[in-house]
């Protein structure tokens, strides 16, 4: 039977002290990755707290630097928010949204035109800034822009109007004083026309809008 040397022997021995140490090598780095991604989460959050972003969560999932964000957001505007300050947070490298956006139900437009007195007020609201432009800037070219009182404002979750210059078209043929609704997705107006086949053109009209 063949004996190992005493070489072969340290020589073993020397595998094993250099298996063992990579080893706990090893396990020093998983508890020190573990450790660093617990504070760039725990970082990550503080962050967002301190932001008074309350829907959103932070985590790493062993991903390192990388910061998940996850949670129902009202908006898209408020996901970016949140990534802003999350990729500013102490030890993140990156960072990702993973959750959803909140759904709101959309809403008809509701506002009037009410012609009074000489002057024209457009209160109501609308679905952006853009549809209110466009609003006062028809009924400018229409009336003169001493004549506008503008009263809208803007609600994210109002459909879109999708015919503005019809609307004032609907207008034409009536005597002063006259007013529209735009309510629920219908249309009503009110006033005087001076013939039969002007009212029954302005009905037309709405039905096109």
């Amino acid at each position: 039977m063949k004996r190992c040397s005493l070489f072969c022997t340290g020589w073993r021995s020397l595998l094993w002290i250099l298996f063992l140490s990579g080893l706990l090598l090893l396990l020093l780095l998983f508890f020190k990755w573990t450790a660093i991604e617990k504070d760039v989460a725990a970082n990550t959050k503080s962050s967002l707290t301190n932001a008074g972003i309350s829907w959103a969560d932070a985590q790493t999932y062993q991903r390192g630097r990388e910061v998940l964000i996850r949670g129902i957001a009202p908006d898209q505007a408020s996901v970016d928010k949140a990534l802003s300050i999350a990729r500013s947070a102490e030890g993140v490298n990156t960072a990702k949204f993973v959750g959803e956006i909140k759904k709101v139900p959309l809403t008809p437009a509701s506002f009037s035109i009410i012609e009074r007195g000489g002057k024209i007020t457009l209160t109501g609201t609308v679905a952006d800034q853009a549809t209110i432009d466009a609003l006062v800037a028809r009924a400018t070219q229409r009336y003169g822009a001493d004549k506008i009182i503008n009263q809208l404002n803007v609600q994210e979750s109002t459909l879109a109007l999708p015919n503005v210059n019809g609307l004032f078209g609907m207008l034409d043929g009536l005597k002063s004083g006259s007013i529209m609704r735009v309510r629920n997705g219908e249309i009503t107006l009110l006033g005087e026309v001076k013939s039969g086949q002007i009212k029954e053109n302005i009905g037309l009209n709405v039905a096109k809008v």
